[in-house]
């Protein structure tokens, strides 16, 4: 019978597991080999390996994540303006209309940002 209550972490063994594992052991004693070790019901193995998986895809991602941006910063697609760079920003800035209440200080601060 099932436990009214929906319970199930004490499920008992059925009898012909029972006898199955007692003749096991009489024969591995009768061999003269160590008992056999008690298995152990795992019942959050599930979770864990869930967990494990989350946690290495989670991992690689992270991993391929550093990697491009590492590559991308390292190689001038992102990151703060250098060389030529600075100086094409600035002759733009300072080449295109500029807003009248604009004074030239500000136009050199925005190219320089």
């Amino acid at each position: 019978m099932s436990d009214p209550t929906g319970n199930t972490a004490q499920q008992r063994p059925k009898p012909t597991e029972l006898a199955n594992a007692a003749a096991e052991d009489a024969r591995r004693r009768r061999l003269g080999l160590p008992p056999m070790p008690r298995r152990r019901r795992d019942r959050g193995r599930a979770v864990r390996l869930a967990l494990r998986w989350f946690v290495v895809v989670g991992t690689l991602m992270a991993v391929a994540f550093l990697a491009t941006t590492a590559w991308a910063y390292l190689t001038g697609v992102i990151g703060p303006l250098r060389g030529d760079d600075k100086e094409v920003a600035r002759v733009l800035s300072l080449a295109g209309d500029t807003p009248a209440w604009a004074d030239p200080e500000q136009i050199r601060c925005a190219a320089r940002a």
